[in-house]
């Protein structure tokens, strides 16, 4: 996705919510863009995550690795 496509999303999105009488109301634009946005940040929420899985799991390999057990 293009930046440009990204802050258009962004700026959709956010016209898409207004706050009447302290409650969320999801307005009818929404549902104009709410597939391709969830669809985008359902993505984004799940590569994120095998990215920080990685991370961690390379972090702790590492730390086993290095880490030298001495029965004494």
């Amino acid at each position: 996705m293009t930046i440009h496509r990204l802050k258009t999303m962004g700026r959709n999105l956010s016209t898409a919510f207004s706050w009447e009488h302290g409650k969320l109301i999801i307005k009818e634009q929404l549902s104009k863009y709410g597939a391709a946005a969830g669809n985008y940040f359902l993505n984004l929420a799940i590569s994120l995550y095998v990215a920080v899985k990685a991370f961690f799991s390379k972090v702790a390999a590492r730390a086993v690795r290095t880490t030298s057990f001495s029965p004494t």
